[in-house]
């Protein structure tokens, strides 16, 4: 499961190569994210085989993903509205502008992700009124 803080850079860790069948280089990889709850769709460009941060590529994958409110989704930027549950798809294309997941060549992982929320409860004590009033006619 991916953890996608708000208003922060995530390491994004995959394993994209295992289902590649791409023939050029360098392959650009198209991440998607549909929110559980209210269905709403995302899209980033993630990065390229060329960008891949892992220092075991034939193992696994590392892309640096920034959510921000003001996105460039094609530089590894996404503004995702609502916390909460996501599933996300990875696909492989060769365009860097391609948003589109349709127009992708194919899908090569997916899986679960969480953006939880920035409410952090408190403890609170109840502390009882220890100050009676007595009537005196």
């Amino acid at each position: 499961m991916l953890l996608i803080q708000k208003n922060q850079t995530t390491q994004v860790r995959l394993t994209l190569k295992e289902k590649s069948k791409a023939t050029y280089l360098p392959v650009v990889y198209l991440l998607r994210f549909v929110n559980d709850q209210t269905k709403r769709e995302d899209a980033v460009i993630l990065g390229n085989t060329n960008s891949d941060q892992s220092s075991y590529p034939k193992r696994f994958n590392e892309f640096s993903l920034i959510e921000k409110t003001s996105p460039n989704n094609v530089a590894g930027e996404v503004l995702l509205e609502e916390t909460g549950l996501y599933h996300y798809y990875v696909y492989e294309q060769a365009s860097t502008v391609n948003l589109n997941y349709l127009l992708s060549d194919r899908e090569v992982e997916s899986g679960k992700a969480h953006v939880p929320s920035t409410y952090h409860a408190t403890d609170s004590v109840y502390t009882p009124n220890t100050n009676f009033s007595a009537y005196n006619p």
